[in-house]
């Protein structure tokens, strides 16, 4: 459409910008559908993820935690909690076990495509319980707002404020 040299590089993606046209969007088509979530009562969905947090140790050395988590949608509620040494597969069952021992099954557990979330164990376990596991789309945060913003307050509010050396028992007993 337009001629070689004639318009440089620079004057394009100045109007991209102006018109606000990303890259990614001007190569794609078609638009991402976006999954909107409002349960309708308690207990029907629940969102679970994993935050990873630094602790300074004594020495200077920052040691990493993981906080795994489910938050009711509707309430806002966390059914569980947790602070552990390692993401992975047994950690989210065992999660998600403690909150299946305290409230009823959810509907729905919406979760990220982390590898903790992708194995057949979860999906074994999930279908026999009747839940419907559902992975948000890959690189798209937004679609993850709720739980995003959880973790946002959390780290302001709590894990933030940790003291230097804190153990794993110290970060527990923070998060309760």
């Amino acid at each position: 459409i337009i001629e070689k040299d004639t318009v440089s590089e620079s004057t394009l993606r100045r109007l991209f910008a102006s018109a606000d046209v990303s890259r990614r969007s001007a190569t794609r088509t078609e638009r991402r559908e976006r999954r909107r979530w409002d349960a309708g009562r308690v207990g029907a969905l629940w969102h679970g993820d994993v935050c990873h947090i630094w602790v300074r140790s004594l020495a200077g050395v920052p040691r990493k935690f993981y906080v795994h988590g489910l938050l009711d949608d509707h309430s806002r509620y966390v059914p569980v909690i947790e602070a552990r040494e390692s993401e992975k597969e047994t950690d989210m069952l065992s999660i998600l076990c403690a909150a299946l021992l305290r409230f009823p099954t959810p509907e729905v557990l919406y979760l990220d495509n982390g590898s903790c979330y992708r194995g057949e164990t979860l999906a074994l376990a999930c279908a026999r319980l009747g839940i419907r596991l559902v992975h948000a789309q890959p690189y798209d945060p937004q679609a993850r707002g709720k739980m995003e913003r959880f973790w946002r307050t959390l780290r302001q509010r709590c894990t933030d404020h940790l003291p230097p050396g804190a153990s794993i028992h110290d970060v527990n007993a923070a998060l309760l």
